[in-house]
């Protein structure tokens, strides 16, 4: 009797584990498959870094919009407003000017994993983080040349869809100290790799903002041209990056060290006739 008891609990545990097993070896099978069907991660964030920055040395007119209340985003009136003159240059190189009338002056360099804030009424440059605030929820690694090619690795997590639009889903992990975000999670359109939808994490974990990437209307060359920051710390606040124009430019490599922007801080206005 109780050998018929053990035979049958263990044929019961048997057939569990099989099914287990079973289970485990379909879904590696569904990840190789989706592995072997879609580019590598690496290449899926680098073409996603196209739509939303040029590859070459190029200045960026940057419009930053806060809205605090649901009622100033319905009416579309903004709580603040701010003008940038972003030059950006390969290798982790952007310099951020300030262009509203009462900040113009005001300076913020990024060279690789350093960032710097210029003040007009200063000779000397104070050390900042990329999760410095310039205007609500966008940060200086928001408007600076941060790209995830560069700055995260990651892994395919799944697929998903946004906006009835099927994605891939990466879970993207920092690799350099000047990421504005120790983790992402990434939602990217499932044939073109388009930034759609992504959740930005500080390196706490918790969750400091939601972020939807617009498209343009360019046929040719479609890009990024709007950014919208939800912060998730703080409801109803919402800050809008809108991306005006970018255009090719010549940018001096003196321009990218913050001893010579201190003895220079009338940079902008040598660097206009500079824009091809």
């Amino acid at each position: 009797m109780y050998n018929f008891i053990f035979t049958s609990e263990f044929k019961v545990v048997i057939t569990s584990l099989k099914k287990i097993a079973l289970s485990i070896t379909l879904l590696a099978a569904c990840v190789h498959t989706l592995a072997n069907d879609i580019a590598s991660v690496e290449e899926i964030l680098e073409q996603a870094d196209r739509f939303r920055l040029p590859t070459h040395s190029a200045q960026v007119m940057t419009q930053v919009r806060l809205f605090k209340t649901a009622e100033q985003i319905q009416r579309n009136s903004p709580h603040k407003e701010s003008l940038y003159e972003v030059l950006i240059k390969p290798g982790h190189r952007s310099l951020i000017l300030f262009k509203s009338p009462r900040q113009v002056g005001k300076k913020v360099l990024m060279v690789e994993d350093s960032y710097w804030l210029l003040m007009p009424t200063s000779r000397r440059p104070i050390r900042i983080t990329p999760m410095q605030k310039l205007i609500g929820e966008a940060s200086t690694g928001d408007i600076s040349s941060l790209t995830w090619s560069e700055d995260y690795q990651g892994v395919i997590a799944g697929e998903g869809q946004f906006e009835q639009r099927p994605t891939l889903i990466l879970n993207l992990t920092a690799k350099v100290k000047s990421a504005s975000y120790q983790t992402i999670k990434l939602e990217v359109d499932r044939t073109t790799y388009q930034p759609l939808h992504a959740y930005l994490y500080l390196t706490s974990g918790k969750l400091a903002k939601e972020a939807i990437y617009k498209l343009g209307d360019q046929k040719e060359s479609p890009r990024i041209t709007q950014l919208i920051l939800l912060d998730r710390l703080a409801s109803n606040k919402r800050t809008i990056i809108d991306y005006l124009a970018i255009t090719p430019a010549i940018i001096p490599d003196r321009v990218y060290n913050p001893a010579y922007l201190v003895r220079n801080p009338k940079l902008e206005f040598e660097l206009q006739a500079t824009v091809l």
